[in-house]
């Protein structure tokens, strides 16, 4: 958009127009995020690149971390609804805890703005979205979990809601601590740093789908073990 644009930007008045001048600071957002880690786009760096001043953006989502959570709860949304298509179903042929992994795995690879979103949410959370952006992104955030666990324990039988939550906090904490590893250039200045020592280097797919897997078919295990209670 060019600056001659921005008094039209600055004049939104109604609904629909206020609608729209948010969903363009969020498609901007988006595009940068598809060049660039969180921590390397500023507040203006988007306001320039929608055409408008840095008060427009905050005007709308209170800070530049307002801006990514909002777009983060988008992306949740997003995978929510092809998880739903695309995860294996049980009875399904070839249907398995590893497929079920692998197939979560697959989903957030194929995301990658979710998860430069995921690994640098802790840090989103603390610099500090005005208190009432924070509320509703919490609120969204809870509902996103516990759809995903839903959906996680439909998907995987012998695996309960309480346990598939686990999962859900689990996958997130994955993402967010695999992400920058697996970055070449990022940390090491080369490739992905090994998994372990002599075990190669692994991927952030395969890490996703090792660690989802491993901690799907524990917690399967533990449930059925688990002693009866009761009188």
């Amino acid at each position: 958009m060019a600056h001659d644009a921005l008094p039209a930007f600055q004049r939104a008045r109604s609904p629909e127009q206020r609608d729209v001048r948010r969903r363009t600071i969020l498609d901007t957002t988006r595009g940068l995020l598809d060049g660039a880690e969180v921590a390397d786009i500023s507040l203006r760096e988007i306001a320039r690149t929608v055409g408008c001043a840095n008060s427009n953006v905050l005007r709308y989502f209170g800070t530049r971390e307002g801006v990514f959570l909002a777009v983060l709860d988008a992306e949740w949304e997003s995978w929510i609804e092809a998880a739903a298509r695309d995860l294996p179903r049980p009875g399904a042929p070839g249907t398995t805890t590893a497929a079920v992994a692998e197939a979560i795995a697959d989903s957030l690879v194929e995301r990658p703005r979710m998860c430069k979103l995921m690994s640098a949410l802790s840090g989103l959370l603390r610099t500090g979205a005005p208190p009432a952006v924070m509320a509703d992104f919490r609120t969204s955030a809870a509902t996103w979990n516990t759809a995903a666990a839903r959906l996680l324990a439909d998907r995987v039988p012998g695996l309960e809601l309480p346990a598939a939550s686990q999962v859900v906090a689990m996958m997130t904490a994955y993402v967010a601590g695999w992400w920058p590893l697996a970055q070449p250039d990022l940390i090491t200045g080369d490739d992905p740093v090994p998994a372990a020592p002599h075990a190669g280097r692994m991927s952030l797919r395969d890490g996703l789908s090792l660690g989802l897997e491993s901690m799907i078919t524990g917690l399967v295990a533990l449930n059925r073990h688990e002693p009866a209670t009761g009188g």
